[in-house]
């Protein structure tokens, strides 16, 4: 199995994102990441993989999507008081 493209780093937030979706330059190119501890919750990630997927299986045009690891190192402010937990995040690739 292939490794997941790691954060190396972190270029920005989405302001208006409820769940501070990130930018961010990865090993694999730039990604808009959401993470579990979003402000949103968990289950953002969820209805986003699912929602993707179904969109690109009706054929609608979506950008390449996966699984991306946030190393401990990169800080990733999402608000004030709260930092992007290390770990896999959902991204999409940037574009």
């Amino acid at each position: 199995m292939p490794s997941r493209p790691r954060v190396r780093t972190f270029i920005g937030i989405f302001e208006r994102s409820s769940s501070r979706a990130a930018h961010v330059e990865t090993d694999d190119g730039e990604y808009v990441i959401k993470v579990a501890n979003n402000p949103e919750g968990p289950r953002v990630l969820v209805n986003e993989w699912i929602g993707t997927a179904v969109a690109r299986r009706l054929g609608v045009l979506t950008p390449e999507f996966t699984i991306v690891d946030v190393p401990d190192l990169i800080e990733i402010p999402l608000r004030p008081g709260l930092m992007a937990q290390p770990g896999p995040a959902f991204a999409s690739r940037f574009e």
